[in-house]
């Protein structure tokens, strides 16, 4: 936010579900969170206020109740949190970023928006791509990440099959902080032949990481909430390895069932499986093309200005 030039406050907050003693000081927290709020809306005086659930907005969400601020809920997710469902009930205004969020959310208050992106996302060039990453036209690629933090689960099943892969396509590798080193040593010990063939990344800021994934033939990542939404803009079909966390299943199974994505569980995941996975997808061309195809139809570059329309229309609403 202040990166943006816009001013940034901190309030108390903290989980409730799942938290066993802990949720009891999260209470306290949470209490006084909603104690700021409420001094900080009646110094700032918004015409409205934009919320994207998460136990960090409840205090944020009561406040507004309270204090009659017109409030817009932004869902990212599929699936709703507690927050979420309970500020839908007293929204003027819902987004949903994804059709099947629809169904748990007010039909007359609900707004199918799309996920808003980074700018980075908005304009992929795949050639463009290859060539700023120093790629082999001639090879196909594959792009493997596993979140913002690496995930070690794919890590350690792509890294068996490296060598297998590596034969037949090129590999960006975006792996989080703690695999790094590890992957650098069996980079090292690859054949040189092999090892120009294989990218390693242990971080990507977004316009690198737009790039990587406008680069690839196919991606293999988790499934939270922004893949859904960055790789139907690149056009660019997956393997997704949802994590036992959150709504990445249903992020998964959506986009599956859209015939975008093939999906391996996390408890399922397997070097082999991965390996033959991805080869299958790699050499069968009609069926890649046909899932870039539905993952491109499921693209919504316009999100972040249909949201913003909501926002300009609820702040005319009222005043405190």
């Amino acid at each position: 936010m202040e990166e943006a030039g816009l001013p940034f406050v901190e309030i108390e907050a903290g989980g409730l579900r799942g938290m066993g003693l802990q949720a009891v000081p999260n209470a306290v927290r949470l209490a006084g969170g909603f104690g700021q709020t409420i001094k900080l809306i009646r110094r700032f005086r918004p015409n409205v206020a934009l919320v994207s659930g998460g136990y960090v907005c409840a205090p944020v969400v009561v406040a507004c109740a309270a204090l009659r601020v017109p409030l817009v809920l932004l869902t990212v997710e599929i699936d709703q949190g507690w927050v979420s469902l309970a500020a839908a009930r007293i929204a003027t205004a819902v987004t949903a970023a994804y059709p099947p969020a629809m169904v748990s959310l007010p039909p007359e208050r609900t707004q199918l928006t799309g996920y808003p992106v980074r700018e980075e996302f908005l304009h992929p060039d795949r050639g463009r791509a290859r060539a700023g990453l120093y790629l082999d036209p001639e090879l196909p690629v594959l792009a493997v990440f596993g979140g913002s933090q690496g995930s070690h689960r794919i890590n350690e099943a792509l890294a068996g099959t490296l060598p297998n892969l590596l034969l037949a396509t090129q590999v960006l590798h975006v792996c989080g902080d703690t695999d790094f080193k590890d992957l650098q040593e069996r980079q090292a010990a690859m054949p040189q032949s092999l090892r120009g063939r294989y990218r390693l990344f242990d971080y990507l800021p977004a316009a690198e990481m737009a790039a990587a994934i406008a680069a690839a033939d196919l991606v293999v990542c988790r499934a939270g909430a922004a893949p859904l939404a960055e790789l139907p803009l690149a056009g660019v079909p997956a393997i997704m390895v949802p994590g036992p966390f959150s709504s990445q299943m249903t992020n998964a199974r959506y986009l599956e069932q859209q015939g975008a994505a093939s999906v391996i569980s996390d408890s399922a995941l397997t070097t082999e499986l991965l390996r033959s996975r991805t080869m299958e997808l790699l050499h069968d061309h009609p069926k890649l093309d046909a899932m870039a195809e539905k993952m491109r139809g499921l693209a919504r570059p316009d999100a972040a200005a249909a949201i913003a329309a909501v926002v300009r229309r609820v702040a005319g609403v009222g005043r405190l």
